[in-house]
């Protein structure tokens, strides 16, 4: 026993040495330091590891786009040439077409979507498109229908209200998924449907959302209560589980009792 103590503390101060003796050595190079580096002494010489080694420059990033104004990512799903603002050649930008709702890959005069032949059957409704709400803002000094929504990033949404009158706008969400269209004319007085999608260059649905229903009336626009079908779902798996919980819990308690009973 005595022995082990006596390595152990012989352990202990060799270590203890070390510690000190690198402090003492770490002072000893700064006060160095500080003597090269006092007022009127010339600098020291900065010290080279390899005077051979070549000179790399850091990588330069890639551009995003071809500053037509359509992220790489859109570039690529709606098939635009990356390389060039204009794909098809007509004197418009790629961009300004598919916002104007035309063909970026299709010269003008033809080059127009005809929106009111979309058809959407075919899809079911993403959980990733969605719109949020409608409602009534003051626009300079007059008033304008504002609808909200959420989509992927940076992506291009067309948006169709379905009435009397049927209007198209398309705009891009931003980096977080969001957007906010402004509809160009004030809806008739009535009921009202909206549906946001993502299309391909041609117009052709690939993500469509939910229609979400309002009503314009002479003083507001009225949006009725939502009830999603994942609300539903939700809800009726909770009331289907209800009566296992409770079985589960009459099991437990009818246990305890007859153990307590035992014990007793």
């Amino acid at each position: 026993m005595i022995k082990a103590m006596t390595f152990f503390l012989t352990v202990m101060a060799g270590l203890a040495a070390v510690a000190v003796g690198q402090e003492v050595l770490a002072h000893a190079s700064f006060d160095e330091e500080e003597e090269a580096a006092a007022p009127g002494s010339p600098a020291p010489e900065a010290t080279v590891l390899n005077r051979s080694a070549p000179l790399v420059a850091p990588p330069v990033p890639e551009p995003r786009d071809d500053q037509d104004g359509l992220p790489a990512k859109e570039e690529a799903r709606l098939g635009t040439n990356p390389h060039a603002a204009d794909s098809d050649g007509d004197g418009y930008a790629d961009d300004v077409e598919v916002r104007r709702g035309y063909n970026p890959l299709i010269a003008s005069p033809r080059d127009k979507i005809d929106f009111s032949r979309l058809r959407f059957e075919h899809l079911a409704p993403s959980t990733q498109l969605a719109v949020t709400d409608v409602r009534l803002e003051l626009k300079v000094g007059e008033e304008a229908v504002v609808v909200t929504g959420a989509g992927p990033a940076e992506t291009l949404v067309t948006l169709l209200v379905y009435s009397e009158v049927p209007q198209v706008v398309i705009e891009s969400t931003d980096i977080t998924g969001r957007f906010r269209m402004v509809l160009p004319a004030m809806p008739a007085l009535g009921e009202h449907r909206v549906v946001a999608a993502v299309t391909d260059a041609a117009g052709q649905p690939t993500m469509v959302s939910r229609p979400f229903s309002f009503t314009r009336t002479a003083e507001a626009i009225v949006v009725p209560p939502i009830t999603t079908s994942a609300a539903v779902e939700e809800q009726s798996s909770s009331s289907a589980s209800r009566p296992r919980v409770w079985q589960w819990f009459s099991r437990v308690a009818a246990f305890v009792r007859g153990l307590i009973q035992r014990l007793v």
